[in-house]
């Protein structure tokens, strides 16, 4: 009988931990993460895939968007919705 693969540990937060440390955590997580899935993007711009420009455009909009959006929440306070991008 084959054994699935244990999930790896969630990383536990210090008890002590301020807002402030958890923020720091967090935002180094997200942004590295979003920063190699962007990455992954420019991947598709290889010779493996057919691709035109209007769908190119319609990615960098997107992109551009959802960053201006996260950026704007910063000085609002406030949570903005995700939709689902269809090229």
């Amino acid at each position: 009988m084959a054994t699935t693969p244990k999930k790896p540990r969630k990383e536990t937060a210090p008890k002590d931990e301020t807002k402030a440390d958890k923020f720091s955590r967090l935002a180094s997580k997200r942004v590295t993460k979003a920063v190699k899935a962007i990455s992954n993007i420019g991947n598709l711009s290889g010779g493996g895939y057919e691709y035109n420009a209007g769908q190119v455009e319609t990615i960098r909009k997107y992109i551009t968007d959802a960053t201006a959006a996260a950026m704007e929440r910063f000085a609002s306070k406030g949570k903005a919705a995700v939709s689902e991008i269809k090229i």
